[in-house]
């Protein structure tokens, strides 16, 4: 009887413990990912080590591919829109507007619209098209043709690596621009600079919601963004060595890749 209560106790445990960490996902691809994104309809885009793109539906079935081997690295991949995705090849100056079915609806060279060196682009709220200029620290917002909708003020009170991504999105009326082991940056939506927020041992944002989720190497961390929250207790997720973290706003999951690169998530409701 004590045996059967023991080995009762160490399944319930288990069972726990798979609750409450990262779980293998149901769907899995037959190929090993660089990197997963997560669009707000749960359909999943993988990048390749071949800069390929792969799109699947959330039930796991193959919807196409985008790729270009002339354009060199893809710098930033943004799925925040599914019906216009992102692509930007920083060595180029090039960035590709990809529809729902990962066809290529257009370009922006910004070496020929009059940009000195953008490290960065990312979709605004309104489907038009954030950038960073490096070399004048100003944020833009342009159209999809070209055109110069927001022309910022320069700032040039934060360092940006020259060996590291840089990131940009929008979350309501603030533009976020991010960068591993720097301070996040924070824009007005008429690209003034409004604050940085100082994130220990930083390493990307996951995340932004009502708070600010982000990597710092070992957790999920979250940072108050909206003031109703100032003052609640935050979460802190660990890691365990997941790479490349997304967020379903759908399923309401982490998602990323285990160190096998093997499909994993964890459900922050199950946690509590």
């Amino acid at each position: 009887m004590k045996n059967i209560t023991l080995l009762l106790f160490l399944w319930m445990s288990l069972q726990q413990a798979l609750a409450q960490g990262w779980v293998s996902d149901s769907i899995q691809v037959d190929f090993e990912p660089k990197s997963i994104r997560i669009d707000p309809l749960s359909n999943r885009y993988f990048l390749t080590e071949e800069m390929q793109i792969l799109k699947y539906k959330p039930d796991g079935t193959f919807w196409n591919r985008y790729e270009n081997n002339r354009l060199g690295i893809i710098g930033n991949l943004d799925v925040s829109n599914p019906f216009q995705v992102l692509v930007f090849y920083p060595q180029y100056q090039i960035l590709v507007l990809l529809d729902n079915n990962l066809a290529e609806t257009g370009r922006l060279n910004f070496n020929s619209i009059g940009f000195g060196s953008i490290r960065t682009a990312g979709i605004s709220d309104d489907n038009n098209i954030w950038v960073l200029d490096e070399g004048n620290r100003k944020v833009y917002k342009v159209s999809t043709a070209g055109e110069k909708k927001v022309q910022g003020i320069p700032y040039f009170g934060f360092n940006i690596l020259a060996d590291k991504p840089i990131f940009i999105q929008q979350k309501s009326n603030y533009v976020y621009i991010s960068q591993e082991g720097q301070k996040v940056q924070v824009f007005d939506i008429f690209g003034k600079w409004v604050k940085s927020i100082d994130l220990e041992n930083f390493k990307s944002v996951v995340y932004i919601g009502n708070n600010l989720y982000y990597d710092d190497g070992t957790n999920i961390l979250e940072y108050p963004i909206d003031i109703i929250n100032i003052g609640a207790e935050l979460r802190t997720i660990p890691i365990n060595e997941t790479k490349s973290i997304t967020y379903d706003v759908v399923k309401n999951k982490f998602y990323g890749l285990n160190k096998e690169n093997q499909i994993i998530y964890f459900d922050p409701k199950k946690s509590k």
